[in-house]
């Protein structure tokens, strides 16, 4: 899947910033004058749109450098103008980009790159207003006729605009794909893995079996002990028999509890394909979970992910069975309706998760007693069975495994907010 991880944030702005460097080298001149038209603005445009948490204000400052830096150098060893006059020349270049920049934030472009028409629309405006303002600065841009100037211009920032959006658009179906690809990947290895799962459940019936049977056999035990009037010698022999047959019964089920325990730890053992995934990646899976619950008790619960800084991690399965619970949690508190926020961050050393709910929060008196086995408040209003009140518990167990804790507040008047915090050594591949 594409992406930018924690790990690497900074070199995917470095790689953006050269594809971007690098497109500045293909330019026209469309007027006969040092004022160039590049390929740069179709790459800078489209990979900030796809690559949503890079930062604008950092690609659009770094690139226009390198850019910049790249055409004197050009210019240097091509042409036997002085240095100090190739810099003034290629100044306005780095303007460009600044205002390209202040246009593309002001126009809040990437949340409209969903709407078509309006990203070519904007775009175009950013393009366009940044090429005049370049033109201004060489004093160029009423140096020839108006039509033809602010034609060539209108013309240039359409079909850069287009393109921007064409190739943002191919890299989004492409993720796409490769999200299928690996969801259909995962559903056939978990179909495989249920698969083997319910061979190991045979075991488990018949170990039950046994348990029924040791109970009933030292159940009887007991009774021949107590009402039994043989001789001793008798007496002796009549209860070593019951008690061997006992002992191998539990026997019995040992064996078969061992062999369980090793056939599950080799079914859920990871295959090489499968030892990390990107958070984003998670959270998705996640979410469209989270949604299919909501769909099936047809409540009007808005649901909100925030993944702000992704990594890869090889704790994939704690991370999905620590999410699940509380939003299974969350959405049960929410009822009918209500809003849902889970989102992650990265502070100093620590991996931080939260989720927070609109519903209908935790008495102060329950607060300390929710992460309890067994402990719940909650039950079903059509059946009345009380829930198993496991899953905090749960939480509980599986953060304090990775080396974490959790905090819960809740309000007064409802909601609740869990904050769960993990080393990043313990997450992070």
């Amino acid at each position: 899947m594409l992406g930018t991880s924690y790990l690497s944030l900074w070199q995917t702005m470095l790689l953006v910033t050269t594809f971007f460097a690098l497109g500045g080298m293909i330019t026209v001149h469309p007027f006969n004058s040092p004022f160039q038209l590049s390929f740069a603005p179709v790459i800078f445009s489209s990979l900030l749109m796809y690559f949503r948490r890079l930062s604008v204000e950092y690609t659009a400052f770094f690139g226009s450098i390198v850019m910049v830096i790249l055409r004197v150098v050009t210019d240097v060893s091509t042409s036997n103008m002085e240095l100090m006059e190739i810099l003034l020349e290629r100044a306005p270049t780095f303007f460009f980009y600044i205002i390209y920049s202040i246009g593309f934030n002001l126009t809040r472009v990437r949340e409209q790159r969903d709407n078509v028409l309006m990203t070519v629309m904007l775009l175009t405006i950013c393009d366009g207003f940044s090429n005049a303002a370049e033109l201004a600065m060489r004093g160029e841009l009423f140096s020839r006729p108006a039509d033809v100037t602010f034609g060539i211009l209108a013309g240039v920032a359409i079909a850069r605009a287009v393109m921007a959006v064409f190739i943002c658009y191919g890299l989004r179906e492409a993720q796409a794909v490769a999200l299928a690809e690996e969801q259909v990947a995962h559903y056939n290895e978990l179909t495989l893995l249920i698969a083997q799962l319910k061979a190991e459940l045979f075991y488990l019936r018949k170990s039950s079996r046994d348990i029924e049977q040791v109970m009933v056999d030292s159940y009887g035990l007991y009774q021949e002990m107590q009402n039994c009037q043989c001789r001793e010698q008798e007496r002796h022999l009549l209860v070593a028999d019951q008690a061997l047959a006992i002992a191998r019964n539990i026997h019995e089920v040992k064996k078969d509890y061992q062999r369980v325990v090793a056939g599950i730890e080799k079914v859920l053992e990871p295959s090489e394909g499968d030892r990390k995934s990107l958070l984003s990646g998670i959270f998705q899976l996640i979410e469209q979970n989270a949604r299919r619950v909501l769909a099936q008790r047809g409540a009007d619960v808005s649901l909100q992910f925030e993944c702000r800084q992704d990594f890869w991690t090889d704790q994939h399965y704690v991370i999905v069975s620590i999410l699940n619970n509380l939003l299974i949690n969350a959405i049960e508190a929410c009822g009918d309706k209500g809003a849902i926020q889970v989102s992650e961050s990265i502070e100093k050393d620590t991996v931080i998760f939260e989720v927070q709910d609109s519903g209908c929060g935790i008495a102060e008196a329950d607060r300390e007693l929710i992460f309890q086995p067994g402990y719940s408040t909650k039950f079903d209003r059509r059946t009345g069975a009380m829930s198993t009140g496991l899953g905090l518990s749960h939480v509980q167990n599986l953060t304090k495994l990775l080396g974490g804790q959790v905090v819960v507040t809740s309000g007064e008047t409802g909601g609740t907010h869990f904050y769960i915090s993990i080393p990043t050594v313990r997450l992070i591949a």
